[in-house]
């Protein structure tokens, strides 16, 4: 008699998601259910990491979400943010973004050099420090005795 056997899906996706990971779909055949995972830092919309698609009787796996795997936000450095950093700079980012962030304003870095950075690594729901480190953040030194002193005043241990 005869025997009729599913087509295997070997085509992938009409349209691969680049920030999928499709290897849990491998072997799958007609009406087979597979489950993709967003790369790290990316999420399908709801936050879902990992997404269903079905084979198809051509050959490609279904998928109702077009959309696909978005970047996640980045909310703030993971761990949180060391004191005296001003990191305004990073608000709205998301994964893969890089941001400036500098001493607050009354600070300085304690090694002279520009501004640092920190890259988001949405998989931590974070900001992490780029390659080279974060300076450490000093309060500024007042010099001397003010510009117009005071009468009386004693400014022993002023700088």
């Amino acid at each position: 008699g005869i025997v009729c056997m599913p087509h295997p899906c070997t085509f992938g996706p009409a349209v691969a998601d680049p920030h999928a990971d499709y290897t849990a779909c491998s072997g799958a055949a007609t009406g087979d259910l597979c489950a993709p995972a967003c790369a790290a830092g990316y999420a399908r919309a709801g936050g879902a990491a990992a997404f269903p698609l079905v084979c198809g009787t051509d050959g490609r796996y279904d998928d109702p979400d077009p959309a696909g795997c978005a970047p996640r936000p980045c909310s703030a450095p993971v761990g949180g943010a060391p004191a005296h950093w001003d990191a305004g700079n990073c608000t709205g980012r998301a994964t893969g973004d890089v941001c400036a962030v500098a001493c607050a304003a009354g600070w300085a870095t304690a090694a002279a050099g520009a501004p640092f950075t920190l890259v988001c690594e949405g998989a931590a729901g974070g900001f992490e420090v780029a390659p080279g480190g974060a300076p450490e953040c000093v309060p500024h030194r007042c010099g001397g005795a003010p510009v117009v002193p005071a009468a009386f005043a004693v400014y022993a241990g002023c700088e």
